[in-house]
């Protein structure tokens, strides 16, 4: 029940791609450019990526070794097995100083005024250190955007800061800002959130800094659960039919707009179907993080860390964010196929919703929900890197397995 289109890996970026997004943060630089260790040799800056070049998730100086070994063993982000095995080696050679011996560098060119003026430069000076870069490389995604890890000299993480790069992840970089305002006056018990240090301009565009969130390992469902319920609860909890729902409204608005699509034509027709059962339907809308996923946190002890707030809303419907969870440790993790994933997670969404306050029972709809609202959003936003992200492979097939939408979808 697979298809090449939504097995295949999510698309990367290459080393001289992620170059030319790093000349954003160096715009007084001659250049940035991909070239050979030896040939890289005399310059002020450079950077290692990783796994390779023509693969590379994350770009690290090879010194200090503590920042290099700091920047891979923090590297939270969903890879595959061979990418972790690969990233697992570098990470010893890291410890060992051995990553010097990788064959590629991403260059920055230029003289020291060039280099002093640039972004980490002066995130460096604000912040009262001298501090290293590494820079975490995402998928090709329409969120994407360049992100800094400042480290200190003995490795450990300074800052984050996220630096917009167009209109649309210029809005991103200042909702997240302005999501951290509103949820750094709550007192947390389990659950952590970054502290907003500062939202600024550089370059033309947006750039947060927040302070770097610590965690031993990665969460599990049931922590995940308790400081997601924590989340919900510290906000305004509203239950009302689907039809006075403001959420639904706007995905029935998002959804009317989309461009011509065989997905969003499926789509569409599913929204319809529901939209005639809507006054019947009832939903308990509260916060979400809206990318509530196991590489967007981690745990020490019984508290979770929680990071990535660009998308926080209110009024999204209670359990959004577990079904969330749920699919993309299936889909990402698992390596699992949509529609096998979704399955898994319709029988899971009866105790996923009971552990934040609903009726077992309304598991199914907040499914059904959240799969309308997802493929919205990657029609909006025009993104197929990703094997979700690829509609034509499995939202048929999901919204004909829902008997609400069975109809509509087939």
């Amino acid at each position: 029940m697979s298809s090449p289109d939504v097995a295949a890996p999510p698309e990367r970026r290459t080393a001289q791609e992620v170059a030319d997004q790093l000349h954003q943060l160096w715009p007084d630089a001659a250049g940035v450019v991909v070239r050979s260790r030896r040939a890289a040799r005399s310059h002020a800056v450079s950077f290692v990526p990783l796994p390779s070049a023509s693969r590379p998730r994350l770009l690290t100086p090879a010194t200090p070794h503590r920042v290099a070994a700091a920047a891979v063993r923090s590297t939270t982000t969903p890879t595959g097995l061979r990418d972790r095995a690969v990233l697992a080696v570098a990470g010893a050679a890291a410890r060992w100083g051995l990553l010097r011996l990788h064959p590629h560098r991403v260059v920055v060119d230029g003289n020291d005024a060039a280099l002093a003026g640039s972004l980490p430069s002066r995130l460096g000076r604000q912040l009262g250190a001298d501090l290293v870069p590494s820079f975490y490389v995402g998928p090709v995604r329409a969120v994407q955007k360049p992100v800094i890890r400042l480290h200190r000299a003995d490795g450990s993480s300074a800052a984050f800061a996220k630096v917009g790069s167009s209109d649309f992840t210029d809005a991103l970089v200042a909702r997240e800002a302005a999501a951290l305002r509103v949820l750094g006056d709550v007192p947390w018990t389990t659950l952590r959130v970054p502290r907003l240090l500062a939202h600024q301009r550089w370059n033309g565009h947006d750039v947060l800094v927040q302070t770097a969130l610590s965690s031993d390992g990665p969460a599990d469902l049931d922590l995940s659960l308790r400081a997601l319920r924590e989340l919900v609860q510290a906000g305004e909890v509203v239950r009302t039919s689907l039809a006075d729902s403001v959420w639904w409204h706007e995905l029935g608005r998002r959804t009317a707009c989309l461009p011509d699509h065989p997905a969003a034509d499926v789509l569409r027709r599913a929204v319809e179907a529901l939209e005639a059962l809507a006054p019947t339907l009832h939903v308990s809308q509260g916060r979400a993080h809206l990318d509530w996923a196991p590489w967007n946190m981690g745990r020490s002890g019984d508290v979770l860390s929680v990071w990535d707030w660009e998308q926080f809303s209110e009024g999204v419907p209670v359990g959004y964010d577990a079904v969330h969870y749920a699919v993309q440790d299936l889909v990402v993790l698992e390596q699992a196929h949509p529609v096998a994933a979704f399955a898994t997670v319709r029988r899971q969404a009866p105790r996923l919703v009971e552990r934040l306050g609903l009726s077992p029972a309304e598991g199914d709809l907040v499914v059904l929900l959240y799969v309308l609202d997802l493929a919205s959003r990657y029609l909006e936003d025009g993104e197929t890197g990703t094997r979700l992200s690829r509609l034509d492979g499995w939202l048929a097939t999901v919204l004909s397995s829902f008997p609400l939408t069975a109809a509509a979808a087939s």
